[in-house]
């Protein structure tokens, strides 16, 4: 969950890492504005991730209640998340992702989610009720491949997993519902121990 924008050399590192072959886990919050500590928009980073198939997107999604947290149910069928059924996940201020060629969804939010991108926090409560740009529902979490190295006859492709959230991991919330399972099922991902998911 990085607060501040990453450097050049910082996501070149980063790309240059997984591209041979290392395994990264990216969970990035809205660029909120206004809460106790601003996150920026980390563009670098981002532009970095849609080279991977993954679009973050610059928004912020409510549930109907206008409240920051998300019920996440709906899983794919990715060694990650298909097990998970009937166990929910509970995301808080979560943005939005899109998928491309070669990366898959892990998870999205129920049809009656929106989003704002309405990210300025004294702005929305001064308004009453953030405009709705956007209607559910939306994928929070997704996972891909890139690139790859051999070594000897094995050639290993760099994993990576972003969600639109990093709030969910923290020991406020990790306990809850199905989050532990997730966050445990996406580091045995990474690391290739798939059989502890």
């Amino acid at each position: 969950g990085p607060r501040r924008d990453y450097n050049d050399d910082a996501v070149k590192a980063i790309k240059e890492f997984v591209e041979k072959g290392g395994d990264a886990l990216f969970l990035l919050s809205p660029a909120l504005k206004g809460a106790r500590e601003d996150t920026d928009e980390n563009a670098k980073l981002i532009e970095l991730l849609a080279s991977w198939n993954v679009q973050v997107n610059g928004n912020l999604l409510l549930d109907p209640s206008g409240q920051g947290v998300l019920a996440v149910e709906d899983f794919s069928q990715h060694p990650i998340v298909r097990d998970m059924r009937g166990l929910p996940a509970l995301i808080p201020l979560a943005r939005s992702l899109e998928v491309k060629n070669g990366a898959e969804q892990l998870f999205s939010s129920a049809a009656d989610i929106y989003s704002t991108k309405m990210l300025d926090l004294a702005k929305m409560q001064a308004s009453g009720a953030p405009p709705k740009d956007a209607s559910g529902p939306f994928v929070v979490g997704a996972a891909t491949a890139v690139g790859g190295s051999t070594e000897g006859d094995i050639k290993k492709q760099g994993r990576v997993v972003v969600v639109g959230s990093a709030d969910w991991a923290t020991t406020a919330m990790l306990n809850r519902f199905g989050n532990r399972d997730l966050f445990l099922n996406m580091v045995n991902w990474l690391s290739a121990d798939e059989d502890l998911i």
